[in-house]
């Protein structure tokens, strides 16, 4: 089993395990901002519970269906252990997964961490060690990592930050199939309708961007994605109208989501460098 700790005192990475199912459906799914950046129907609670069951049977060091024997490959759970180890409290998820669409001895990532600990270097942080583990003490070749185009700036500065170079676009519906679209439109539309005044048009922005790119993959028509959209919102006007076709007209035009990938062979040249 891979344990570590972090450089930031207080918190520690350690293996996912089944165990934090609970943790995983409250502060990554049960946060909407969080659960955005993912690809997955977090609209309920019943919805939410499932996300992580299947996060952690895919991915924990304790689950059949892991690649942790195989690959020494999984998911590491970020834990604040500010109150002691017996109360570490999980704020993060880090891992690694094996895509058979992918070349051979690559694997793809993933991250999620509470909003309660953004902007505050974890991020790089994690990514930096968990690459040096993989590259290290694994036959890993590369990491692949994806990203909403327009829609995760944070996420896409650290990627270029650890190294990380784009190499394309790559279609959710190729990745996953239309079940898993209409998912994530389910997901964006239920944000539209939950949104406050205060946060209707960043949040507005964020979802018809989203269904703008689903439509660039044939899940429903532009004019279907706003129609979609308006539906949600209890007193549209032209300015809302405005947003919403404009913002769904962007995501048309910057469909699916951007690719990069970080070789071992740069990423060893770069740690010699530091």
């Amino acid at each position: 089993m891979f344990s570590t700790d972090l450089k930031t005192p207080g918190f520690r990475l350690r293996p996912l395990e089944l165990r934090d199912i609970e943790a995983l459906t409250n502060v990554i799914f049960g946060d909407p901002d969080v659960a955005k950046t993912l690809a997955h129907d977090a609209s309920t609670a019943e919805s939410r519970r499932k996300c992580a069951a299947v996060w952690c049977e895919r991915h924990a060091i304790d689950s059949p269906q892991s690649n942790w024997t195989q690959r020494r490959l999984g998911a590491w759970a970020l834990v604040d252990e500010a109150a002691g180890k017996s109360a570490e409290r999980l704020i993060g998820i880090r891992g690694f997964n094996v895509d058979k669409n992918l070349p051979e001895n690559c694997v793809g990532t993933f991250i999620a961490l509470a909003k309660s600990h953004w902007q505050r270097g974890l991020a790089s942080e994690i990514t930096r060690l968990l690459l040096d583990y993989v590259f290290h003490e694994t036959d890993t070749k590369a990491v692949y990592t994806e990203i909403w185009p327009l829609l995760n700036p944070r996420s896409e500065a650290v990627q270029r930050k650890m190294g990380y170079e784009l190499v394309g676009r790559h279609s959710v519906r190729e990745a996953h199939g239309e079940d898993r679209m209409r998912d994530i439109a389910k997901f964006e539309l239920w944000r539209a309708s939950c949104a406050s005044e205060s946060e209707l048009a960043p949040v507005l922005r964020e979802v018809s961007v989203k269904m703008g790119q689903l439509a660039a993959e044939r899940l429903h028509s532009q004019e279907e994605a706003v129609d979609l959209i308006l539906g949600q919102i209890a007193v549209p006007n032209q300015t809302v109208d405005e947003l919403v076709q404009g913002n769904v007209q962007l995501g048309f035009d910057n469909p699916a989501w951007l690719e990069f990938r970080l070789n071992r062979s740069d990423w060893l040249h770069r740690q010699q460098l530091r």
